[in-house]
């Protein structure tokens, strides 16, 4: 690895790693952390179905993360809610309550404006093609 190489490295390493913060400022003032903000996306994708909690890990973004915790700790809230699955009794379905989706609309006008002022004053459109294309290139790299 080149220097130049290394460098980039430790720039989208530092990126990712600001970007998270930002995000989980704005997630905490509504008790949530990032892994937790994503499930309930995931579960809002697929309302008003339930999904099993292997369905939910294998969609997040944070698949290292403790999922039954998570959970747990969302159904606590009242965000989301388990049921027991029709076709399986040993396993539970999950499902974004109203009060879960409620929390999701209230939180996106402000991760718009986030992102929005972040890209809109930083980024033409043709540089985010190709900053999404070099992003999709690592990535395939490291899959």
């Amino acid at each position: 690895m080149t220097k130049m190489h290394e460098q980039m490295l430790v720039e989208l390493i530092h990126t990712s790693h600001l970007y998270e913060k930002v995000l989980a400022s704005l997630f905490k003032e509504y008790d949530l952390t990032n892994p937790q903000y994503n499930i309930l996306r995931i579960l809002k994708g697929v309302h008003p179905e339930y999904l099993h909690p292997g369905e939910i890990k294998n969609r997040m973004m944070f698949q290292k993360s403790d999922l039954t915790r998570l959970i747990d700790r969302l159904v606590g809230k009242g965000l989301v809610s388990r049921k027991i699955c029709d076709s399986n009794r040993r396993m539970v379905d999950m499902k974004i309550t109203e009060n879960g989706i409620e929390t999701l609309e209230a939180i996106y006008p402000k991760l718009s404006k986030i992102t929005n002022n972040f890209y809109s004053d930083t980024f033409t459109e043709m540089e985010v093609t190709e900053i999404t294309n070099y992003l999709n290139k690592i990535k395939t790299v490291l899959s």
